[in-house]
């Protein structure tokens, strides 16, 4: 009898791991081109490769902080200072949901020294729902560093 539910309890155990499921991969979505995630480095490691040239291309591993809820054509990847690193998809060659706060991307693509006018700054304003008088304060251009990418891989 011991024999036969040692049996049993071995049966059940190798039909129990026989029909497990295998672990799930990471799910991926991706906008424009493919990009090789496996180069990543963080935003702020991508902004030292401006202090050697006014273009670097890179891929960067971050966080969104924000995203540009007109279209998703625009999105901040986190900074360790607090500040975010504007991702903008210039000429809106595609866009991206406005529900990616929060999420883990790679984003590949060349990163510059951007001057970004007064009127834009404004727009950006008024995209976000600032006041008229918000808007109206908004009276010099802003030079920082800007990543327009090829693509962008949200996990």
């Amino acid at each position: 009898m011991k024999k036969i539910f040692q049996f049993t309890a071995f049966a059940i155990f190798g039909v129990m791991v026989a029909c497990s499921s295998p672990k799930q991969e990471v799910a991926e979505t991706s906008f424009g081109q493919p990009i090789d995630t496996a180069i990543a480095v963080t935003a702020d490691q991508a902004l030292a490769l401006l202090d050697s040239s006014d273009a670097a291309p890179c891929t960067i591993s971050g966080t969104v902080t924000e995203v540009c809820q007109a279209e998703g054509c625009w999105l901040k990847l986190g900074l360790a200072d607090g500040s975010g690193l504007l991702v903008l998809m210039k000429e809106h060659s595609f866009s991206v949901p406005k529900s990616m706060n929060g999420k883990s991307v790679f984003v590949g693509g060349v990163i510059t020294r951007d001057t970004t006018s007064v009127a834009t700054l404004q727009e950006y304003a008024k995209e976000d729902g600032k006041s008229a008088a918000e808007i109206a304060a908004i009276t010099a251009p802003e030079i920082k560093p800007v990543l327009e990418p090829v693509g962008i891989v949200i996990r």
